[in-house]
């Protein structure tokens, strides 16, 4: 089945970098399987479970993300180690059961709110736009090189939740 819906007819903006992503994910998942294209300011699915693979795929990234904080190096946390990576988790977890819930725009929320922030040290979103007062009080990571992967992975899990929640609105 083809859904075809231009985007200027909604009367919604959709910003050339979720367009972009769009295209960048089709490369990176297959056309085949996921089937979301873009093009000339009009998203396509011939792919009724495109949001199923964008899904699975979120989970596997939370999951790489919450793997990535249980065997980074105590050395690169702030005190109380333990209990900040627990909490990193445990919010992580809970990201996940917004996901598979279809609470879309909480998890985007938590995710931009309450992790990135913690991982980071910034309040930026997706695109490196300020929200807020730009800077948390400091981040829980000490370690640069780790911040920046972290903050690499928040951006890819709030840019492909941003995608679904944009190609819901789109059908």
């Amino acid at each position: 089945m083809v859904k075809i819906r231009n985007i200027q007819s909604s009367g919604l903006f959709l910003g050339s970098i979720i367009i972009a992503t769009i295209v960048l994910s089709t490369v990176v998942f297959g056309v085949s399987q996921l089937g979301i294209i873009a093009q000339n300011d009009t998203v396509v699915s011939d792919n009724e479970d495109s949001e199923g693979v964008f899904k699975e795929e979120i989970l596997r990234k939370i999951d790489c993300l919450i793997e990535k904080v249980e065997n980074s190096s105590d050395d690169c946390w702030w005190e109380p180690i333990c209990q900040r990576k627990a909490e990193i988790i445990n919010k992580s977890i809970v990201l996940k059961e917004l996901i598979n819930l279809d609470y879309l725009e909480k998890a985007y929320n938590k995710l931009l709110h309450e992790i990135k922030p913690k991982l980071t040290g910034l309040k930026t979103d997706e695109e490196e736009h300020a929200w807020g007062n730009e800077v948390f009080n400091s981040s829980w990571v000490i370690c640069d090189e780790l911040k920046e992967e972290f903050r690499g992975d928040c951006n890819e899990l709030l840019t492909y939740i941003k995608i679904i929640i944009t190609f819901k609105i789109l059908i």
